[in-house]
């Protein structure tokens, strides 16, 4: 009985002390403003196993997928901005979201989604006065809008370009009464065919009055607050509005109408609009372009994808037929997958269709594309015209290296290989051939691009689309980094790839001064300046690396785990110091991207022994 308490005591503060790091890291990301904390249980997971084998204090530095904001990943340890990671891309990305489909990050598409005073929001006959009052949140981030003394309507809009025509849109924004006690949203502008308005009495959550919306619903939060959502079919010219009311508005020509005082409004905060009628967690943006990829593709714990600049070069990627050159017996089907708004039906009989863009004679592209069969069987991608559900075709070549078919879970697979261009002709198709396989299926998210490898989706819609690297680094931390022993340890996923790449760069900022560990082939390397150390071929899946180090005078001697491998020591000539960068799944200037994805990085300031790299890198 006394041993079973003692182990009972052990185990609680544990749980105690794992408990009380996390609470003290949320509180900390969360503390800033736009800040997202995600998948606590992956985390909890992470340090207790870091725990478990007595590294967990001994760790300077811990680096997981689970809170971000824009161009920030946050560190676990030391939990101070110390560590935190910048994150640079100055575009949009998608990545696979914790249900499995994929996803625009940010999905929210409205920019500076909270300041509502910056120039991105256009004011018509209002002002805004920012950070006025309490966000739901518990933030001073709520602005107050404020109709002028016009007789007209009051608007807060901000306009959208990467809306698609009939397809499904949520809009919602949170709302609380001041010295007006209604509020309006409004989804209109020209072209629209139905202007969706709606009038809601803010002292009670009730809808006055509504039109055109597809589902409105108002949900309180809290001290007074209001998350207000409509959904909606978009069409051209298509705004958002927010509109503070009065008791005397009127509606002329679909839309609110009175006589402002230029002192009067209501609060508002944190607006949204997202692709799809079903409304997710409100998500804070500014500028949208340099958030980090927080992807479940590897399983119900995230990971942190990093990739290479590419371009999508098929337009309408989603299949909007009426841009395809050549579209033999297929037609848009009556219904999508995943998270995808539109896809193309494929009937049981002969067909073909051709997408059109420009491609470079003799250039390795990549093709990709989504797949649901009718009847949920597993798809056959073919080599040939007889031996397969599709054929994936590259300006006359078809797709023959690199096959794969990987499910995105829900009967969806992705298809995707590469071949050489054959010539100039500006129709790169994807083909069905049905004389082995007679059945029906669907398909959308198609992409081609210049690569030997596809890489994450790309939407497009009338043009190309370029999304630029993942680069994800930080300068100055030599207080974190070992400078005369140390230990680098990464745990990553990682496919094949043909390509040099690099998982991680701890250096001074130089190609002389460094430690690095990457990948060139299906081969692992760890080089300490300049001086390389084979560890052979990694593993396919889920890889552990660790690379203990201790410089002596001009050589360093060094000790590197590989998952359940052998032990790999030796020394070489190289002094690597100092040390004061990270640079994680990337050397910019020289162009080695990773292309896969980071569970976790650590950094210790020791040299491990050879039983703590064994437990750290175990599988």
């Amino acid at each position: 009985m006394q041993i079973s308490i003692a182990i009972l005591v052990g185990v609680n503060r544990i749980k105690s002390y794992i408990e009380k790091l996390i609470k003290a890291f949320k509180s900390r990301v969360l503390s800033y403003p736009n800040s997202i904390f995600e998948a606590e249980a992956c985390l909890v997971a992470t340090l207790r196993s870091l725990n478990a084998i007595g590294l967990l204090d001994n760790a300077s530095l811990v680096i997981t997928p689970n809170a971000y904001t824009e161009g920030i990943l946050y560190d676990v340890i030391p939990n101070t901005t110390l560590g935190d990671m910048t994150v640079v891309r100055a575009t949009t990305a998608t990545r696979v979201n914790s249900a499995g489909l994929i996803e625009v990050v940010p999905r929210n598409l409205f920019t500076y989604s909270e300041q509502f005073d910056n120039f991105d929001w256009v004011k018509t006959n209002l002002t805004v006065t920012a950070n006025a009052t309490t966000a739901p949140n518990g933030t001073l981030t709520a602005e107050k809008l404020v109709a002028t003394a016009i007789d007209s309507n009051h608007i807060l809009s901000q306009s959208l370009v990467s809306f698609i025509s009939n397809i499904a849109y949520s809009f919602s924004y949170y709302a609380k009464a001041a010295e007006y006690t209604k509020c309006g949203i409004r989804i209109g502008g020209p072209g629209y065919a139905t202007t969706h308005l709606a009038a809601i009495n803010l002292t009670n959550g009730s809808i006055i009055s509504q039109q055109g919306f597809t589902s409105l619903s108002v949900t309180l939060i809290n001290n007074g607050w209001y998350r207000i959502l409509g959904t909606f079919t978009s069409a051209t010219g298509l705004t958002p509005n927010i509109q503070p009311l009065s008791d005397s508005y009127t509606i002329v020509a679909d839309n609110f109408s009175y006589l402002g005082n230029g002192t009067s409004g209501i609060f508002a905060w944190g607006a949204q609009t997202e692709k799809g009628s079903t409304a997710t967690e409100y998500f804070p943006t500014t500028t949208r372009l340099n958030i980090p990829r927080i992807d479940y593709t590897n399983g119900s714990c995230p990971s942190l994808l990093v990739e290479p600049q590419r371009t999508n070069l098929a337009l309408n990627s989603d299949g909007n037929l009426s841009t395809y050159p050549t579209a033999i017996n297929v037609t848009n089907a009556s219904s999508s997958f995943n998270s995808f708004t539109n896809a193309i039906q494929f009937p049981s009989t002969a067909l073909a269709l051709a997408y059109k863009t420009v491609i470079t004679t003799a250039q390795t592209y990549a093709i990709s594309v989504f797949i649901k069969m009718d009847d949920n069987s597993v798809p056959i991608i073919g080599t040939a015209s007889n031996n397969g559900n599709l054929c994936l075709i590259i300006a006359g070549n078809i797709a023959t290296n690199n096959l794969k078919v990987e499910s995105y879970g829900n009967n969806v697979y992705r298809l995707s290989g590469t071949a050489t261009s054959l010539a100039i002709n500006g129709n790169n198709g994807l083909i069905r051939y049905d004389t082995q396989v007679l059945k029906s299926f669907k398909i959308t998210g198609i992409q081609l691009e210049a690569g030997a490898y596809p890489t994450s989706y790309i939407p497009t819609i009338a043009s190309t689309v370029t999304r630029n690297a993942d680069v994800i680094s930080k300068t100055g931390i030599s207080s974190l980094i070992g400078q005369t022993e140390g230990t680098i340890f990464v745990d990553a996923n990682l496919s094949v790839n043909v390509n040099e790449r690099r998982l991680i760069s701890v250096s001074n900022g130089t190609e002389t001064q460094r430690i690095i560990i990457w990948t060139l082939g299906t081969v692992l390397y760890a080089t300490f300046n300049t001086m390389s150390v084979t560890l052979g071929n990694f593993p396919i899946g889920r890889t552990k690396i660790a690379v203990g180090y201790t410089i002596s005078g001009a050589n360093t001697i060094y000790n590197i785990k590989v998952n359940n491998n052998s032990l790999v020591s030796g020394s070489v000539v190289a002094a690597p110091n100092p040390l004061n960068s990270i640079n994680i799944g990337a050397n910019t200037s020289l162009g080695l991207f990773l292309q896969d994805s980071i569970n976790s990085i650590q950094i210790y300031k020791t040299a491990l022994s050879t039983t703590e790299l064994q437990s750290l890198t175990t599988l």
